[in-house]
């Protein structure tokens, strides 16, 4: 048996696992976190190659083989969605002269542009644990040391207003919240990294370094593993083992994003 707990330390989250928040259309909230979503925390507290300090990335390729987990969470949640603010245009970069600096330098200028931010809906829980359990061995002894040493370096989970303490190896005191099942009849799906993550994360990063921000995540679908998990209490029902194909041709271009939204369905 393996476990990695998450405390939610202000007993709310909130992510946006397939860009509708930016779009203005999640609802509701993504619940249970996804298991993806603590391994890129975990790739993140540490780096890879080159950018590790206190690990040297072995930990992530032992990770990424995991099966998909029984994932331990608060079944009575609320959804808050939140209402879209503004948030000022900070104006950068070369051809701004004195006086363009110095307008935007004011925050009281009416005249000052704003940007709007969507950002999608709050989780609100009443057990702030999220149980993340494996049926398999726990790993050798430097794997989980090195995997201590990440979790120690996470500092939220999804968005950064979502702040967490992680635990790992450890099988959490009391009784768990209820579970979500791997089920290939199950009602949701949900996030799991699989083979090969840290390698496409990387390649991910290097072109992000060369192109800047026309990078996108979605441009790795490979990096987009769902797995179906059966929520508490769903009874569950035969699902058809057919697939349909089907062609979509645009008229007019449209944005990454909503494409995904499109193609996720």
């Amino acid at each position: 048996m393996f476990a990695i707990s998450v405390e939610f330390l202000f007993g709310t989250y909130r992510g946006d696992p397939d860009g509708t928040a930016n779009m203005g259309r999640q609802q509701p909230g993504e619940w249970p976190p996804a298991p993806s979503r603590l391994f890129s925390a975990l790739v993140a507290a540490d780096g890879t190659r080159d950018a590790c300090h206190v690990t040297d990335g072995r930990e992530l390729c032992w990770f990424e083989r995991l099966p998909a987990p029984r994932v331990h969470a608060d079944a009575r949640v609320n959804h808050q969605p939140l209402h879209t603010r503004y948030v000022v245009k900070h104006a950068s970069g070369q051809g701004i002269g004195a006086a363009g600096r110095a307008k935007w330098a004011q925050k009281e200028y009416v005249a000052r542009g704003a940007a709007p931010v969507r950002p999608g809906t709050r989780v609100s829980v009443r057990d702030p644990r999220v149980v993340y359990r494996w049926e398999v061995a726990p790993p050798p002894a430097e794997i989980l040391a090195s995997l201590r040493r990440r979790a120690a370096r996470v500092g939220y989970l999804g968005a950064a207003d979502s702040p967490v303490r992680l635990r790992v190896g450890e099988e959490p005191a009391g009784r768990l919240p209820a579970a979500w099942e791997p089920d290939e009849n199950g009602d949701i799906v949900l996030g799991v990294p699989q083979p090969g993550d840290v390698g496409v994360l990387d390649r991910m990063h290097d072109q992000w370094r060369q192109r800047g921000a026309s990078v996108a995540r979605l441009q790795f679908p490979a990096l987009h593993r769902q797995t179906r998990y059966r929520s508490p209490g769903h009874r569950g029902s035969e699902r058809s083992g057919g697939e349909v194909v089907a062609w979509l041709r645009l008229a007019e271009p449209v944005a990454g994003r909503r494409i995904g939204v499109l193609t996720g369905l």
